[in-house]
């Protein structure tokens, strides 16, 4: 496979998830390795070398993938983008998508929609409380445990596929957009 169909993937120690570092092939260092490796996959490949030294951090371990298998990712991943922190790369150069942790990342974003949701109801219950209406009180206060239920109710667990995790969102929240 040519260097140029190759990019640099390494797991991230600071954040744990998968880093990419794609090459601009357009870049005055590779003039420079041209100049002395001549043009053509020695200094493409002097240049990948050159972008793992800078751009890996000293006692990480990198791999030179093919960029296919970052786009076959970026499809399962269909215009989903939290899906790209549940990416990872193993100890052989392997890609795939850590379900656990996507899963874990779509309930965060279920929970920050309800605690927007809580907040509204908050309003609603304190104009309750200033007019003495003891049944919207009660009302608000059921709405408010249902949404305070969700993360303990919704189950994710079943979803094991892009598509189907992106589809599963609590009825009671509105919406997505």
């Amino acid at each position: 496979m040519a260097a140029r169909d190759l990019i640099i993937v390494f797991e991230n120690p600071v954040t744990g998830h998968m880093s990419m570092r794609i090459p601009s092939w357009k870049s005055a260092k590779l003039t420079e390795l041209e100049s002395t490796h001549g043009v053509g996959e020695t200094a493409d490949q002097a240049f990948l070398e050159y972008i793992q030294g800078r751009n890996v951090p000293d006692g990480v371990t990198s791999f030179l993938v093919p960029l296919a298998d970052v786009q076959a990712l970026e499809n399962i991943s269909d215009d989903f983008p939290a899906f790209r922190d549940a990416w990872h790369v193993d100890g052989s150069g392997n890609l795939s998508v850590n379900w656990t942790e996507a899963r874990a990342l779509h309930l965060a974003a279920i929970r920050e929609v309800r605690n927007a949701e809580l907040d509204k109801l908050d309003i609603t219950f304190m104009r309750a409380v200033e007019a003495g209406d003891a049944g919207a009180q009660s009302t608000v206060a059921a709405e408010k445990q249902t949404l305070r239920d969700i993360p303990a109710t919704f189950s994710l667990d079943s979803h094991s596929d892009a598509a189907a995790l992106k589809a599963a969102w609590p009825a009671e929240l509105p919406a997505r957009e």
